[in-house]
């Protein structure tokens, strides 16, 4: 993740959360399907033009997200609600007593709106990393 995105407590409406758009690829390609396993020798054929990212990003930006572009994928920032409007999904913030980890749970399948459908392919959450000691 980049170094500018805040952690913080995710249980509260307000606080910002984060998840990564799988950007749609070229030629009709999909990275989220298992009909072609990625390669190091076919990954090219998936990488996004700098056009495409660009044009995502400002779409996104627009929604309301901050955004933070990769080679492949996005990652967008933005308040629980930001979330819940765009996508058209309720979701439900928790901590796992055991490990402390933050448990993210969309109520249904994400919607992805009209103004994104014809570049982002999914948009997915993120399972917070667990650390041992």
């Amino acid at each position: 993740m980049n170094g500018k995105i805040k952690h913080l407590d995710m249980g509260s409406a307000t606080s910002s959360i984060s998840a990564e758009v799988i950007l749609k690829a070229r030629e009709d390609r999909s990275m989220d399907s298992n009909e072609t396993p990625l390669t190091s020798q076919n990954i090219e054929n998936y990488r996004p033009s700098k056009k495409h990212i660009d044009d995502t990003v400002g779409r996104l930006k627009k929604l309301g997200f901050e955004v933070f572009p990769s080679d492949f994928t996005l990652t967008i920032v933005g308040k629980k609600s930001l979330f819940e409007k765009v996508f058209k999904i309720k979701l439900a913030v928790d901590e796992d007593e055991r490990n402390k980890r933050i448990n993210l749970r969309a109520d249904k399948e994400i919607t992805i709106p009209p103004t994104l459908s014809d570049v982002v392919e999914k948009v997915v959450f993120t399972p917070q990393p667990q650390f041992f000691t």
